[in-house]
């Protein structure tokens, strides 16, 4: 079964194509099929004019037109769309998603931040690694951060917060804001021990092939802190040609990296495991449950 998921975000709109295939032992691998990331910065006319412009409602329809196209080549079977923070603070999202439609065909939902943090966690990482632990789930985005707590296997806590890398670069996040989550986090962290995080998310993906982390390797708080540090001090064309970072995100992934960094040190995390997957992976996932009953 051949599959497709789409996420419009607040920096940049991804689409992914996986084939189902399943093994002998009964468990299912997705094979990549094909993904294209198309930088779009929706949260920048967003986060400070509350609508998307019409200089990117042309680039979305344009974007949606080759989606469809992907979709009819390799013949997908089920697709999903999501749009996250920037479509959910925009007032003339409705407006835009009945264009989406109109132009490609194709159907755009604008999820709210906890429906974001479930999906981002039907990966279920943590199955991966050390059952017994208890894991945080830290996903930053351009527009919010979801954060989710799984002890013994279940998930007890679950919430957006809109900070995310966009607003920090806009300066629209206020103090009031930050302390407040500062404190959310600390509340909720401080009766678990041991806590270990999990990372998603385009900053901390980056990071963890720039330090070029082995599967199942964790990265270390300091370990952290020294390439933020280097990061923070470099020119954006230093960071494009030292770390080979996106000309799109060059900007970005030192305020993502700082949202990482405060959240394990409120929440007492020492280490943090960066699988490489996020929305787009538990967009597959919830679709192949859905269809293979």
């Amino acid at each position: 079964m051949i599959l497709a998921a789409i996420d419009i975000g607040s920096n940049a709109s991804r689409i992914l194509i996986s084939e189902s295939v399943l093994q002998e032992n009964g468990t299912v691998t997705f094979v990549k099929l094909n993904f294209l990331r198309i930088p779009l910065r929706l949260g920048a006319d967003v986060f400070e004019q509350s609508v998307i412009s019409d200089v990117n409602i042309k680039r979305l329809l344009a974007t949606f037109n080759i989606y469809k196209e992907l979709l009819d080549l390799y013949q997908v079977a089920h697709y999903k769309a999501c749009a996250t923070s920037a479509f959910r603070e925009a007032i003339n999202k409705e407006e835009v998603v009945a264009k989406i439609k109109e132009a490609s065909g194709l159907i755009l939902e604008v999820i709210d931040g906890n429906e974001e943090a479930e999906i981002i966690n039907e990966n279920h990482v943590e199955k991966l690694l050390e059952p017994k632990m208890n894991y945080l789930y830290i996903d930053v985005g351009g527009g919010s951060s979801e954060l989710a707590l799984n002890h013994n296997g279940n998930f007890v806590f679950r919430k957006s917060f809109d900070i995310g890398t966009i607003r920090l670069l806009k300066n629209s996040v206020s103090n009031i804001q930050w302390d407040a989550f500062k404190e959310e986090i600390i509340s909720q962290t401080k009766a678990f021990k041991s806590l270990l995080a999990i990372g998603t998310g385009g900053s901390i993906n980056k990071i963890g092939s720039i330090l070029k982390v082995k599967e199942r390797e964790f990265i270390e708080l300091e370990e952290l802190i020294t390439i933020y540090d280097e990061l923070k001090n470099c020119t954006e064309v230093e960071r494009m040609t030292r770390f080979n970072i996106k000309r799109d995100k060059t900007d970005l992934i030192v305020p993502g990296i700082k949202v990482y960094i405060a959240i394990m040190k409120w929440a007492n995390i020492k280490k943090i495991y960066v699988p490489r997957i996020g929305l787009i992976d538990g967009i597959i996932k919830r679709l192949f449950l859905q269809n293979s009953k």
